[in-house]
């Protein structure tokens, strides 16, 4: 990277309980406008990493700066104020508010004569909500609902998008619908960060990629090389399993 990383992680280390770390020393630079994911088999990491990043773990050594800025010792609404989005695995949507109600609640830091061009944007980029506005978001397929929870998460504006695991439990249409949608919302000029065990279509999307194991980035490069990788894929890919 030539230029200042929009993200940049200097021997992370992050855990829920203390003197338990389960990020051990991570190292990454996430460019602007890139989308990177990270890999890697069951406890490697990846999520707590992701919730690290929005201040949701504890951070006990090491550095994290967005844009030049510290941000390790932030509260999570602060980190999010500067920037950084985040859709968890589960439970990212309000099930009993409709879909309109769900995406206003991400206007907390938009100007309110802004927030009816913010909500376009998103209607815009995801018709499916346009056509359930009214729909109780609980009432939405499984696909649907990580649609919804993008949504909520972009109209605040984010610079940096971190989605956990955004393809797990849906149907092989839904997974293809939700990561086409996460390509455009990355060319639109969002940079993302992509916690995915759904390894091959991750690395297809991705720009570079990241494979964690025991908590530790083990090995990070351009995608397509990553995806080449005989012995990567092997060891850390699940390659064995995929088509």
């Amino acid at each position: 990277m030539n230029a200042a990383p929009l993200l940049d992680l200097d021997q992370v280390f992050a855990g829920y309980l203390p003197d338990l770390d389960i990020v051990q020393g991570v190292n990454l630079q996430v460019a602007a406008g890139e989308l990177l994911t990270l890999l890697g088999p069951n406890g490697a990491g990846k999520s707590t990493l992701a919730k690290t990043l929005l201040g949701l773990v504890p951070v006990r050594s090491g550095s994290i700066r967005f844009r030049g800025q510290e941000i390790s010792r932030l509260s999570s609404e602060a980190i999010v104020r500067l920037g950084i989005g985040y859709v968890p695995q589960v439970r990212n949507v309000f099930a009993s508010l409709t879909v309109a109600e769900n995406l206003e609640m991400g206007l907390f830091q938009i100007r309110p004569q802004h927030r009816p061009a913010a909500i376009a944007r998103i209607y815009d980029l995801f018709p499916t909500l346009a056509t359930r506005r009214s729909q109780r978001a609980g009432t939405l397929s499984g696909g649907e609902r990580q649609l919804l929870a993008m949504g909520r998460a972009l109209a605040a504006e984010p610079t940096l998008l971190v989605l956990d695991e955004p393809s797990a439990a849906l149907s092989p249409l839904m997974v293809a619908t939700v990561f086409e949608q996460i390509r455009a919302i990355n060319n639109s000029g969002t940079t993302i960060i992509l916690v995915e065990q759904n390894t091959r279509r991750a690395l297809q999307l991705a720009d570079r990629g990241c494979i964690l194991e025991s908590g530790r980035d083990r090995q990070t490069g351009p995608a397509a090389e990553l995806l080449d990788d005989p012995l990567l894929g092997e060891l850390y890919l699940g390659r064995s399993q995929e088509s």
